[in-house]
């Protein structure tokens, strides 16, 4: 055995090696001159020497298109079989094009991404599907962009009152029927209450006197959106000379009314005509009392949802209607209503404007103004008056031989 193992490793040891040299040179020639054929997808297509003033339709900034492409290589198996798309890339010269084309891709038209990969040594033909080159005319545009209802909470403490401006404007350059559609839709942003903090809030509130809301300067690096079908990745940011984005907070709290609230009936038109409506009146009870000849709500109320000036403006120009059920069927029903409403939009848009200016306000005083009448009605529409212990304002409403009785739900059970 020994001498077999002997013989077989150390004897004619010179012929051994250059027998094992011979073949693995052999093994080396022939592998890299086999050749393979090999499908490779997703291989980028970058464009060079764009004329002036065009452009392509799906070309991103960094001069590669959307689109991308399948080849079909053939070419030496060492280097194809471990190739991928990102080794490689299909370069269209555009220089002197001045209409739309279709190029015919080559050998002559990929770019070797990888020092490892020689193409005229290692990929002798390729196969593809022409691409049609479309030349566009390009242009630059300001798109608007229109600012939605933030999603997600309002911080802990605050409520959401409103964003303003309502629409901003981002430059955008690219082909000429993109821009004009984007131009005609334009675009929507919606950002998010949860990247505020209350912190945040209450920092501005202590800097804050008395005042309507608490205004939050949206940060630059937060005003931008995607135009996917110009460049899904970029951010377009909007352009500096639109104005900046602001998103308005209530504190939430429960206001005192100082004023009565009066509170009377509404008889509608429509009614039976045996009832004789002179002979209907509002009684005494836990909720209602009679101050200087006038019946007024009589325990104390508040306000939520509304603001500090918006509340001293109207409080003394609300009052209580009361509907009593004088038709068959008919439900009894009662509402808030603001007396001289116009005039009362006026006031408190006028005050705001004043406090504003002394603020130094940037906005233009048109635009404020339509941004106080918006506010005024909101608080209209969503203010809600509760009892002392937070309870929402509501009645059980009897009406019993001409007599309309207001019971609290609280005292009615």
């Amino acid at each position: 055995m020994k001498q077999f193992l002997h013989d077989l490793f150390l004897e004619n040891i010179p012929r051994k090696l250059v027998a094992i040299l011979t073949a693995i040179i052999i093994f080396f020639f022939v592998n890299q001159s086999l050749t393979v054929t090999k499908v490779v997808n997703n291989v980028s297509i970058r464009l060079i020497n764009v004329p002036s003033q065009k452009t392509v339709e799906g070309l991103l900034p960094n001069g590669y298109l959307i689109k991308k492409i399948a080849l079909t290589l053939n070419g030496k198996k060492s280097a194809l079989e471990e190739l991928s798309s990102t080794d490689l890339e299909v370069v269209i010269d555009l220089t002197a094009k001045k209409e739309s084309f279709t190029a015919t891709i080559t050998e002559k038209n990929l770019i070797s991404l990888n020092p490892q990969i020689k193409i005229a040594r290692d990929i002798r033909k390729v196969s593809t599907r022409q691409v049609f080159i479309q030349l566009l005319n390009l242009v630059a545009e300001k798109v608007p962009v229109y600012l939605l209802k933030p999603s997600g909470e309002a911080p802990k403490g605050y409520q959401f009152v409103d964003i303003h401006p309502h629409m901003v404007f981002v430059d955008v350059t690219g082909p000429d029927d993109l821009i004009k559609k984007l131009k005609g839709q334009g675009l929507v942003k919606v950002l998010s209450l949860s990247d505020i903090s209350s912190e945040d809030l209450d920092g501005i509130a202590s800097k804050t006197s008395k005042n309507d809301v608490i205004t939050y300067n949206v940060p630059l690096d937060q005003c931008y959106v995607y135009i996917p079908s110009l460049a899904p990745d970029k951010k377009f940011y909007f352009d500096p000379s639109s104005e900046k984005v602001k998103i308005d907070f209530l504190r939430t709290q429960s206001l005192f009314v100082e004023t009565k609230i009066p509170v009377t009936f509404f008889i509608p038109s429509k009614h039976t005509k045996e009832i004789d409506v002179t002979q209907i009146s509002i009684q005494e009870s836990p909720s209602v009392t009679t101050f200087m000849d006038v019946k007024v709500l009589s325990p104390k109320i508040y306000a939520k949802n509304v603001s500090q000036p918006f509340l001293e403006t109207v409080q003394s120009m609300m009052q209580l209607i009361v509907v009593p059920p004088l038709l068959l069927g008919q439900r009894p029903s009662w509402s808030i209503e603001f007396i001289g409403s116009k005039e009362l939009e006026e006031k408190y848009v006028t005050r705001m404007i004043q406090e504003s200016s002394a603020r130094h306000n940037d906005q233009p005083e048109a635009i404020r103004r339509e941004l106080y009448k918006a506010r005024f009605r909101n608080y209209m529409n969503q203010m809600i008056l509760t009892l002392e212990d937070g309870t929402p304002l509501d009645f059980n409403i009897q009406y019993k031989n001409y007599k309309i009785t207001l019971l609290s739900k609280s005292d009615a059970s």
